[in-house]
């Protein structure tokens, strides 16, 4: 996006500002040094503006401002209406020029059917306790079984709990279809309220009066969702668990919200299920020179939903390696959907969001010697899964102990195609 302006003197420097406002507020906020591009991203990776760097000293005359917008094609509607001052103030302190950039739908037919405001008051409720066989409270008890929007509603579940507990810690994570909404922990004796995106409300996690003492014991979460709640954050998932001060586990609670049933075609847009039963698999070495480990092999070509398939990726190693750490991240067409990373020793398996499948890093056996190694890389996938979630990029790739890159493989899916004779 380009305005062009006529200036009347001579500007050394600048300084700019740079905010977009949405229908729930605000969505970005960047500043910096006009001499210099900067980028500045969208909340839920629907998109980012861009600064582009101005060419000082600038002389009078005519002269460009620039920024650069790049949205996702699965736009929320919620975000299609905004308005975007571009602002700046010279090194002198003079104002130096300031834009305003209205943006909206050209065609309302055409806006995504993934976040219509939902048209919706009420959310159902329903639970599971999360917990081991060595959690103290299980949760038996839960309440309520709806929510209405624009209102704050308190989430308790009740557990029994086997012994006395003198302090803990929280950890309470809300997915939804879009990734991760919200993590959140803290000190279990003290409230704590946190944020969710784009001002749509809030989650707080409710003090508990220690010394706990064995028996009944409620675990209370406030939700304050705006009534305004956009479509693709009504189906959610709460993790809420806690850890003893003595490190034993205290309690674990799933909470599910959905839209009532007497709205479902608003909300069905981003959770319809694929149609498809296969996904073909490409691949490539995404190392750079240095990389201990180009990958020059892949199997397998497809996978099937519903059921576990180990991918491997074969590379030439060029030297022994000792120990190494690993970063997996799958994105998709709504934007990040899994980020995973531990030692490379140890197998892990990272969930996707609504619980539609998962990635599993499979352990390496360290030392490993130069010569043929294999990445596997475990994935299962729902024979449901959601159309919006078939299309991905899979990076894996792994950092030697002293620092070292040692492979990087890009793992692409898409659906199968059918072809009709």
């Amino acid at each position: 996006m380009t305005g062009t302006g006529h200036l009347d003197e001579a500007v050394s420097g600048a300084k700019f500002d740079l905010i977009m406002n949405g229908a729930i507020g605000q969505l970005l906020k960047c500043d910096g040094d006009a001499a210099q591009s900067k980028t500045c991203s969208l909340p839920l990776g629907v998109g980012s503006l861009t600064f582009d760097a101005m060419s000082f000293p600038l002389a009078a005359g005519n002269v460009p401002v620039n920024v650069d917008i790049n949205l996702a094609a699965s736009l929320p509607s919620s975000l299609a209406t905004t308005t975007t001052t571009c602002k700046a103030t010279s090194s002198s302190g003079d104002d130096l020029f300031c834009i305003e950039i209205k943006s909206a739908p050209a065609d309302e037919t055409t806006l995504s059917n993934v976040d219509e405001d939902a048209e919706l008051t009420d959310l159902e409720l329903s639970w599971s306790d999360c917990g081991g066989g060595s959690t103290h409270a299980k949760i038996t008890e839960f309440t309520p079984s709806s929510l209405t929007l624009g209102q704050k509603t308190t989430m308790t579940g009740t557990g029994q709990l086997d012994e006395a507990v003198t302090g803990a810690k929280f950890d309470l994570v809300m997915n939804g279809a879009i990734g991760q909404l919200l993590n959140c922990d803290g000190d279990a004796s003290q409230s704590k309220t946190c944020s969710l995106p784009l001002g749509v409300g809030s989650l707080t996690f409710d003090a508990m009066k220690f010394p706990l003492a064995a028996g009944s014991v409620p675990v209370n979460v406030d939700i304050n969702l705006a009534a305004s709640l956009p479509s693709s954050l009504a189906t959610t998932k709460t993790t809420c668990k806690a850890t003893a001060s003595n490190g034993n586990d205290l309690f674990c609670i799933e909470i599910d919200s959905k839209p009532q049933s007497r709205i479902p075609a608003k909300i069905a847009k981003l959770e319809e299920q694929s149609g498809v039963s296969q996904l073909a698999l490409t691949w490539s070495d995404c190392g750079a020179g240095a990389t201990h480990a180009k990958i020059s092999d892949f199997s397998p070509s497809s996978l099937t939903l519903g059921k576990k398939t180990t991918m491997t990726g074969t590379g030439q190693l060029d030297e022994a390696v000792t120990g190494a750490t690993f970063d997996l991240v799958m994105n998709g067409a709504i934007g990040q959907l899994l980020k995973c990373d531990g030692d490379a020793s140890q197998s892990k398996t990272c969930q996707l969001p609504l619980g539609v499948g998962s990635l599993t890093f499979d352990a390496m056996k360290f030392p490993l010697a130069a010569g043929s190694v294999p990445v596997n890389v475990d994935i299962d996938l729902s024979a449901s899964l959601p159309s919006s979630l078939t299309v991905t990029k899979t990076t894996c790739k792994a950092t030697s102990n002293k620092g070292d890159d040692l492979f990087c493989i890009e793992i692409d899916s898409a659906p199968v195609m059918t072809v009709i004779v």
